[in-house]
């Protein structure tokens, strides 16, 4: 078959079930075992300490590397272990409620996160997020 695209976006104005559907989409891939982890972020105001945290221990890092450490370190760590030889290709993020691409609390996510090395579905009321990065490098 052909390639599958590497990230997805639905977007579309709030209350119109972007959210379940990125739900479905995550239960559905783990059921089938189409990657090795499968994991759902709610990014609405930017940040993601707790959700990050399970998804490193998820990966592989003992809790005590990951407990305590900044929010940039642990994005790193995390995108890191998506980006390695051991999870590159296999597994699937759900990135759920991405406010705008110009929203501060989520400028890292376009020059940060690993969207090459897995699958990723963006939900966001923003059709910015389908760009190459989420959005430009400034």
């Amino acid at each position: 078959g052909g390639e599958q695209p590497g990230r997805m976006l639905v977007h579309g104005l709030g209350g119109t079930g972007k959210t379940t559907l990125g739900k479905i989409f995550a239960a559905r891939a783990a059921a089938e075992g189409v990657c090795e982890a499968v994991l759902f972020l709610t990014l609405s105001d930017g940040s993601c300490m707790e959700e990050y945290v399970e998804v490193a221990k998820k990966l592989g890092a003992s809790a005590e590397s990951v407990e305590g450490m900044s929010e940039e370190k642990l994005r790193a760590r995390v995108h890191g272990l998506l980006s390695s030889e051991k999870w590159e290709g296999k597994w699937l993020v759900v990135l759920d409620d991405l406010p705008d691409t110009e929203d501060k609390g989520v400028s890292w996510v376009g020059k940060e996160f690993p969207f090459g090395s897995g699958k990723t579905l963006v939900t966001s009321r923003c059709a910015e997020w389908a760009e190459e990065g989420g959005a430009e490098n400034r």
